[in-house]
């Protein structure tokens, strides 16, 4: 054999070994201490985007990496141990794409230990490093939606659930602002909301593209946004809007996560007013108690005492004297009566089952019985006009009516006090006037609302227990009628009954 002549079984191994390394399906490379590529496979040239090996020899590898930072970062590693495994890092291929590889490599010397190239191989990741990102962004999603639920359900104040669902939105979704709006009012506002802010999609696709894999952008505005209902046992009681200055992409996670929190807020937001509801409902059950306790002790402490009086000094008292007490006694329990009934009838859980015994009932004589139960020094600053008249009624559902009206005048009004009966065709009207200041007008209605106070307690004056005009109006209603409040230089209560179609009957 010639010198230098290299065996053909050796010749035939070279090229076998280059065929394996251009074909095999793994991307290979070789390159210089400076970046430049030396050797490359045809794997390596598929995976960068290139048509041919050709292409990519001579090139820097370093024009590959997103990051320069990270190539560094894996020279540091080689240099220390000579070889690198699994070094994952991003690359953009020749037409943009960018792509996440696995790099292991190596670090080839000479016999002097100079660094002659570097060679490896990259594995692509890319779908499972996408897969992790969105595996990532769904856990920070649903922590942060758990997080602001823990703080709804701790009875967090609205304003701060607001405002932490506002830039847990912004920083989760990362857009330049998101904000909430309930009842048609801003409540909280994070980041600077771009320009072109027109309608924006929502979940459903209303105003945009579908959500899947398509822009949600404004309508002619060239940004990019979502929204969301907040809905609530109503209906929508508010909406979630998150801003982007740019058009962008948002997932259907990202929809559902919005969807997530507007879900939790429009719960905060019920979960809050039922707590001012039952706060509400505890106040006026605990002024409810206070007021019937109020109002019954008076006539019960005068009743009690004269009674004890009477027992133990039966025999020394005048005749006089007893017929005053007992009339005191029979007067106040008449007034507790008064109370009780009032409870029992707001205390029906259905008023459309209470019983009535509907018939031609006289006013006037009605008027007669109410003021006869009252005291004289009350009854006094009482007068009295109008006609006959004659309505289609429950005889004594209209004296309860008239005994609470009298007794608001009474305590409330004025001096005087006038009754007044109003005979009609169809219809006839019992007023009840005093010449006192009268309502607020923003009260006029809400007298009317179990346990309302249009006025203050003055003087050692027994508390109302609030429910009085409730249920006067609700019985007249019963009735078919109505009770109405005016004031037209004095206050003005008017009841309103249907004409008796007899007007020569009547009932007491």
């Amino acid at each position: 054999m010639e010198p230098g002549t290299i065996p053909a079984a050796i010749t035939s191994g070279e090229a076998g070994f280059r065929v394996l390394f251009e074909e095999i399906p793994v991307p290979l490379y070789r390159t210089t201490p400076s970046g430049r590529i030396i050797a490359a496979n045809r794997a390596l040239a598929e995976l960068l985007g290139f048509d041919s090996i050709d292409e990519l020899l001579d090139r820097n590898a370093l024009e590959f990496f997103v990051a320069p930072a990270e190539r560094d970062r894996s020279g540091a590693i080689l240099e220390k141990e000579s070889v690198v495994n699994g070094f994952e890092e991003e690359l953009i291929r020749k037409d943009g794409v960018r792509i996440w590889v696995a790099d292991s490599s190596r670090i080839i010397r000479d016999e002097k230990g100079e660094v002659v190239c570097y060679e490896g191989a990259l594995i692509d990741i890319t779908q499972r490093r996408r897969a992790e990102v969105h595996l990532s962004a769904r856990a920070r999603q649903q922590w942060a939606v758990a997080e602001l639920g823990q703080l709804a359900l701790a009875g967090t104040p609205l304003p701060q659930v607001f405002t932490d669902a506002a830039k847990s939105v912004r920083r989760v979704l990362a857009v330049d602002a998101a904000r909430i709006r309930v009842s048609g009012e801003e409540v909280a506002i994070s980041g600077v909301i771009p320009a072109g802010d027109h309608v924006l999609a929502d979940a459903s696709g209303n105003g945009g593209s579908s959500v899947e894999g398509a822009s949600w952008s404004a309508v002619g505005g060239g940004s990019g946004g979502m929204r969301v209902p907040l809905v609530g046992a109503d209906g929508v009681i508010g909406i979630l809007t998150a801003y982007s200055s740019r058009p962008r992409q948002f997932a259907r996670d990202d929809a559902n996560f919005l969807q997530a929190v507007g879900n939790v807020l429009a719960a905060a937001v019920e979960s809050a007013h039922s707590r001012d509801r039952l706060e509400e409902l505890v106040r006026s059950k605990d002024e409810f108690l206070a007021g019937v306790s109020h109002e019954l002790r008076t006539p019960l402490t005068a009743v009690v005492g004269f009674a004890s009086e009477l027992r133990r000094t039966w025999s020394q008292v005048e005749e006089s004297a007893k017929v005053a007490m007992i009339d005191t006694i029979a007067t106040q329990s008449q007034e507790m009566a008064d109370i009780i009934e009032d409870l029992l009838v707001a205390s029906r859980a259905d008023l459309g089952a209470l019983h009535l015994q509907v018939g031609p009932v006289r006013l006037m004589e009605q008027v007669g019985h109410v003021l006869d139960g009252f005291p004289r020094s009350d009854s006094s600053r009482v007068s009295f006009r109008g006609r006959a008249a004659v309505a289609w009624a429950d005889p004594a559902r209209v004296r309860q009516i008239l005994r609470n009206l009298v007794s608001n005048a009474l305590r409330y009004g004025g001096p005087g006090v006038e009754i007044r009966v109003v005979p009609g065709e169809t219809e006839v009207a019992l007023e009840v006037c005093d010449d006192g200041a009268g309502i607020r007008s923003e009260d006029r209605e809400a007298i009317f609302e179990a346990y309302h106070r249009a006025h203050e307690t003055q003087g050692d004056q027994p508390a109302s227990v609030g429910i009085g005009l409730t249920v006067s109006r609700q019985l007249a209603l019963l009735m078919g009628g109505g009770l109405d409040y005016r004031y037209e230089g004095q206050s003005v209560f008017r009841l309103v009954l249907p004409a008796a179609p007899d007007v020569s009957a009547g009932t007491d």
